[in-house]
């Protein structure tokens, strides 16, 4: 099972699972990425499947996963 690593905005009022729809390959890449964050303490990292972002994050809509690591849903 393959896992995508992501960070999750989270405050008091609100929260972005799968910030700005960017994937990373390991926990380090998407820790890195984290400590780089203006408010790093607002996001969590988490790790996802294909199929947890599909049923889960983006409430059953057809994904692709770019080159990039970019989520994007298919029309």
């Amino acid at each position: 099972m393959k896992k995508y690593y992501a960070l999750d905005y989270v405050d008091k009022l609100e929260c972005e699972l799968v910030y700005n729809g960017q994937l990373y390959l390991t926990e380090e890449e998407a820790e890195a990425a984290k400590s780089k964050m203006r408010r790093p303490e607002l996001f969590d990292v988490t790790w996802y499947t294909l199929q947890d972002l599909q049923d889960d994050v983006f409430d059953g809509e057809s994904i692709v996963i770019t080159p990039s690591l970019k989520v994007k849903i298919v029309e």
